[in-house]
């Protein structure tokens, strides 16, 4: 199939060579081929995209979707429920209930263990004598040991993939919104499981995971020594400032902690301290330090006694994954015992490590990153490197045998009583029922899906084109709408197809396609809408106007080359005209526009090619120069129309090119002079051409303005024209006389100070008057001459100075005022009329030098303006300040100069040479940082856009700003006087060990820690 251009160009290729001046020569055939229907159908299947320029094309329009090979899954939303079930041989996951993974994670390590899950087994209350058959048949956990043995059950029996402990956390009364600490449940947890168990599950849970250590006080003078025992759970290690797990027991047993263990019994967990409390801001934080630990550890150096075995084989492996304290994801390594098989435990998704080591360094956070290294965290053999391990499971080995590590396994199913089993069996009953109605709802669905798909098979190949000779039209979209969902209620919309004669449109085929009769018949009997195109709606006017259009487009083509070669002959004719050289570069788009648009926007894809469409850019391009021409022209006029009434208005200096075009009304308007519509007095905006060019430009605008050679201006504008050059001549002789008699002002040289003896009495003039000044100086043809001078702005509401003129030239009341020298003074009393005169004198004394004014300084006034300046200053929107950060090189009491200044009472002020510019702003280094800040933003708010400029916590940035250091957090920036462009210096805390990156949780910065307050573990 051609592509859409070339359709486009053999439909009205035919209009070039027809004159549609006479109707009869747009034939039948001629409108069928404007309409494309002389194109033969697509084949269905053929096209890999919709032909657009084809109305006959039906591919590509959604129907792959019902056409295509059937594939059951696309008719129904469910799921396969068999995902859902447990895999043979496979452990059971636990639900995620929002941020409950710590509790999951703990739930499996003491699954895992046989003997305590065998003693939870065979826990049984207290109180219980005989159950009745409905007691065990409806029964439902209740206590904290009914609870883990209902879960244990369920993760060895259940046959789902993952089960719900929502029972189980509800009971305890945990947020599951809020994550919590592992090491912490685990204490809680075993505390409150002690309290409700029976003496077997205490002496399981003892023997399992209780050790014992002494603190030895040995006395120096006789050596005598004394031994406090204390039994532990797990040995809460400080990883900070370590890098291996030996380091850390260490340390624990180190002789400043008068420390050394003496028991350890079957399973020992160590808990490395990764998150560390700060006393300074009462939060929580994450130490990512990576730390070395064995997966097999040798306690011999530390047991007292040595008939116990000292080898301890790691079995678990809790880590929390996340960069803050207050979230994250914690994520269980367990190593099954009957196999001695790694398995990772992530909530529903239990994943069975690859080879029988245990390769911690797939699951840390930093992989992925440019530093990150998987031999470094990989280690030597047996040794094992994490940044995010945060809880260490071993278990002794029952014999010295390294290589065999042996440990109980138990078969405990039996032991549950006969309502766990029970409450097992309705579970597994209940899921299996639940299975069933997942693969009828499926299959229904899929039933009712096949039968849809074969409908919208047989009606997608009911519209297929038949080649009909007068086929059915139907918008494009509609199909397209009907495909993507055929159960939608959409009656049928071609409104948008068609023209102004109520038939269907050739500029809109390329929305619609063609279909069967047939195959229209059934879609409006069932959808409805319309209006229904078949039959004659070809509109035969539209491509009359359509023709005509192209027609008068390649006219002027042909007549645009002959004019432009004329225009570059030299004319000997006698007989010229004058036209507008606006209207001679946009003659082309004029008669386009007076065709209307619908020629401008097929001219290029619809006319005669890639030649056409090069000469249309050429147009288009000569309208663009003519607009700035004539923008040009336009702009001078209205100068010189402004200079007649001795006014000059610099928001008239530019002309927008929409009101150029707007002045344009039509061909030769632009030689027109303004309100008197005679031939315009500037010659640079007209052009003479041959009899030959006009005749053919006035048979295109046969009532456009005609003036020969010989034709005389405007004499009014002429007479304008003239008073305005002697105008001109008025204000350049002012300003050169002005510029002479007050050069150095002008220049900006040899201004006053007071750093000269000589210098005794100075004037002021306000600098908007200076300023306004020395503009009409420079372009004395663009600005009105300065015929007075204000002082006023200098006054207050009482008549005094508004500004200290005796102050240093740094302050910012000389934005109000310039200094001059009374010789100049004397020359702008007699230049300009003035209103008030303001005379500074200095005289000395005994007392020193002494300063007044004429008016006097109003000090109340002048307080109250600059403080209002101040307030102004520090109340801002996104704006920059600086942030440079203090090394050993810089002293903390630097100075730094800012936008505001600190006011100094002197006895004897002396203002500073103008022609020195001095800033008020410190210079800028390399190393200074841009920050972004709002006068409402608090300081808290800054300290954390500092943080990711520098990489350094808010706790541990201490700012100043005009060498007064900022403490107060909540504090607004406004009311710390911060403004833009000010700068600030940064002192940071560095570290005092090995560099270890401290993660500062800020979200939760503002809330204190509560823990497990408020829940059942703390016996509420």
């Amino acid at each position: 199939m051609p592509s859409k251009q070339q359709l486009d160009k053999a439909a009205w290729q035919w209009a070039e060579t027809t004159d549609p001046s006479c109707q009869a020569n747009v034939t039948d055939q001629h409108v069928r081929i404007s309409y494309k229907l002389t194109v033969k159908p697509c084949k269905q299947g053929t096209c890999r995209r919709n032909c657009r320029g084809s109305p006959r094309c039906l591919n590509a329009l959604g129907e792959s979707v019902w056409m295509g090979e059937i594939d059951e899954k696309k008719f129904s939303d469910i799921e396969d429920p068999d995902e859902e079930r447990r895999k043979k041989g496979a452990f059971v996951g636990l639900k995620n209930l929002g941020a409950t993974c710590y509790v999951n994670s703990l739930l499996q390590l003491w699954f895992h263990n046989p003997n305590f899950r065998l003693a939870v087994y065979r826990w049984r209350p207290m109180e219980e004598n005989v159950c009745t058959d409905d007691a065990v048949d409806n029964w439902k956990p209740s206590s904290i040991c009914e609870h883990l043995q209902g879960i244990f059950a369920l993760l060895e029996l259940s046959e789902r993939r993952y089960i719900d402990p929502g029972e189980f956390v509800t009971s305890l009364g945990l947020d599951t919104g809020l994550q919590q600490d592992v090491q912490e449940f685990s204490k809680l947890l075993g505390n409150r499981l002690q309290d409700h168990a029976n003496p077997q599950v205490i002496d399981v849970i003892c023997d399992q995971f209780q050790g014992t250590y002494s603190y030895v006080t040995t006395c120096k003078g006789c050596g005598g020594s004394s031994d406090t025992p204390s039994k532990f759970y797990e040995l809460d290690l400080n990883i900070k400032g370590h890098k291996t797990l030996h380091g850390c027991i260490e340390e624990f047993l180190q002789e400043e902690e008068l420390g050394r263990v003496t028991t350890v019994s079957l399973a020992v967990c160590c808990n490395s301290r990764d998150l560390i409390f700060d006393r300074a801001t009462g939060q929580k934080k994450k130490l990512n330090s990576c730390i070395q630990f064995p997966d097999v550890l040798d306690m011999s150096q530390c047991i007292g006694e040595a008939e116990q075995t000292s080898v301890y084989d790691l079995t678990a492996v809790l880590i929390h994954r996340g960069m803050s304290a207050y979230a994250g994801h914690y994520i269980a390594h367990i190593k099954e015992a009957s196999s001695a098989t790694w398995y990772k435990f992530n909530d529903e998704v239990i994943e069975k490590m690859k080879g029988k080591n245990l390769q911690l360094y797939q699951d840390e956070d930093e992989i992925g990153r440019p530093d990150w290294n998987a031999k470094k965290m990989r280690g030597v053999k047996g040794i094992l490197t994490s940044k995010d391990a945060y809880m260490l499971a071993y278990t002794r080995r029952k014999s010295t045998n390294v290589e065999e590590p042996l440990v109980e396994v138990v078969s405990a199913v039996d032991a549950l009583p006969d309502r766990v089993k029970i409450y097992v069996s309705k579970d597994n009953s209940n899921f299996d029922a639940w299975m069933k109605e997942m693969k009828a709802m499926k299959d229904k669905n899929v039933t009712s899906g096949l039968a849809k798909q074969m409908q919208v098979r047989e009606m997608y190949n009911l519209l297929q084109d038949k080649d009909e000779v007068l086929p059915d039209w139907i918008a494009a979209q509609w199909i397209s709408d009907w495909l993507a969902n055929p159960d939608a209620e959409r009656s049928v919309d071609n409104s948008a197809l068609l023209c102004s004669h109520g038939k269907l449109s050739p500029d809109e085929i390329v929305k619609a396609k063609c279909i069967s009769s047939e195959g229209a018949a059934v879609i409006y009997a069932k959808f409805g809408g319309g209006p229904r195109l078949a039959g004659d709606v070809l509109c035969r006017e539209c491509v009359i106007e359509r023709c005509q259009s192209i027609h008068v487009k390649a006219k002027v083509a042909t007549d645009s080359k002959t004019i432009t070669a004329l225009l570059k002959r030299t004319c000997s004719s006698t007989k010229q005209f004058w036209v507008g050289k606006t209207s001679l570069r946009s003659w082309r788009c004029l008669v386009l526009q007076h065709y209307g648009s619908s020629i401008q926007d097929n001219c290029g894809a619809e006319g005669s090619g890639n030649s056409e469409n090069k000469q249309e850019q050429q147009q288009q391009q000569e309208q663009a120069e003519a607009q700035s021409s004539n923008e040009k022209i336009e702009r001078q006029h209205s100068l010189e129309m402004d200079a007649n009434d001795g006014s000059a208005h610099p928001e008239n200096e530019t002309t927008s090119i929409s009101s150029v075009d707007d002045r344009l009304q039509g061909f030769n308007e632009d030689l027109l002079c303004s309100g008197h519509r005679r031939l315009c007095v500037q010659e640079n905006r007209r052009k003479l051409v041959s009899i030959d060019v006009w005749s053919r430009l006035k048979g295109y605008f046969p009532d456009a303005p005609e003036f020969s050679a010989s034709a005389p201006v405007c004499e009014k504008c002429l007479r304008t024209c003239e008073e305005a050059q002697e105008q001109k001549a008025v204000h350049r002789t002012k300003a050169t006389e002005q510029k002479q008699l007050l050069s150095d002002l002008y220049a900006d040289r040899n201004r006053p100070s007071w750093d000269s003896t000589t210098t005794n009495q100075l004037y002021l003039v306000s600098r908007d008057f200076v300023n306004e000044w020395r503009r009409f100086i420079k372009e004395p043809l663009r600005w009105n001459p300065v015929s007075s001078l204000s002082n006023e702005p200098l006054l207050c509401a009482h008549g005094k100075l508004l500004v200290q003129p005796a102050s240093s030239m740094a302050d910012v009341d000389t934005d109000l005022f310039l200094y001059v020298w009374p010789k100049e003074w004397q020359t702008v009393r007699q230049q300009f009329a003035f209103d008030v005169e303001v005379e500074v004198c200095r005289l000395e004394d005994k007392g020193g030098l002494t300063f007044y004014t004429n008016p006097d300084v109003c000090d109340e006034c002048r307080m109250a303006r600059q403080q209002q300046l101040m307030q102004e200053k520090c109340d801002f929107v996104n704006e920059r300040i600086y942030i440079r950060r203090l090394t050993s090189d810089h002293e903390e009491e630097e100075t730094l100069g800012t936008e505001y200044q600190t006011e100094q009472t002197v006895e004897a002020p002396a203002l500073i040479d103008v022609n020195v510019r001095r800033s008020s702003r410190t210079r800028r280094s390399r190393n200074d940082k841009e920050v972004i800040i709002s006068s409402s933003d608090t300081l808290r708010d800054l300290k954390v856009k500092i943080m990711k400029l520098f990489s350094v916590p808010p706790f541990d940035q201490h700012l100043a700003f005009n060498g007064v250091q900022l403490t107060d957090e909540y504090a607004k920036l406004g009311n710390l006087r911060l403004s833009p462009g000010c700068m600030l210096t940064l002192k940071v805390d560095e570290p005092t060990d090995d560099q270890r990156i401290v993660i500062d949780d800020l979200p939760q910065a503002s809330t204190p820690e509560t823990g497990f307050k408020g829940t059942g573990l703390l016996g509420h």
